[in-house]
């Protein structure tokens, strides 16, 4: 199928499994009743097997999220949740999700974090240009400090933020 995933709701057919059997809602380039009958891993996702970590496997009725990425080429990630409506078909409501808007909820989840943490708007400085990825020395350039200070700083922010080291940090946002 060409065109991208937008905001989609679709219900499918958990024998076989994956067929779409409605949908409603947004497929950029398409009609949302083009994807009825296909799979949907292959209509929505351009794969040949079910999506790793698939939301709809092992729903059992209560609701499951997943992640997955979008079709090759374009951009973010689709958020997916599902729920069984009978023992037969589940319902899925998909969410694009593009960089930017991901960028925007690492920047609100790390507000909440510093805030919680008790960060100095110095210490929080030196976190955002490390959540970025630069280095000690960049860093170090940008505000005009040395790379001591910069270390010093870093080594403060993932203290409070009960982070060992900057990969660590990953864990704390998530």
């Amino acid at each position: 199928m060409e065109g991208t995933l937008g905001d989609l709701v679709y219900d499918i057919s958990l024998r076989p499994f994956g067929s779409i059997e409605r949908a409603s809602g947004s497929v950029v380039g398409a009609a949302p009743e083009s994807v009825v009958g296909k799979r949907c891993y292959e209509a929505l996702y351009g794969r040949s097997a079910p999506c790793v970590g698939c939301p709809v496997r092992g729903a059992n009725g209560a609701m499951r999220v997943g992640v997955t990425r979008t079709m090759p080429g374009q951009e973010g990630v689709t958020l997916v949740a599902a729920r069984n409506v009978d023992a037969g078909t589940a319902r899925v409501s998909a969410f694009a999700i593009t960089g930017e808007m991901l960028d925007r909820i690492v920047h609100v989840r790390l507000d909440e974090l510093c805030e919680r943490a008790g960060l100095t708007p110095r210490q929080r400085e030196v976190l955002d240009l490390l959540v970025l990825g630069r280095s000690i020395h960049d860093i170090a350039t940008a505000l005009s400090v040395s790379t001591s200070t910069v270390k010093f700083h870093q080594a403060n922010a993932l203290r409070k933020l009960g982070a060992e080291s900057r990969v660590d940090l990953v864990r704390v946002l998530v």
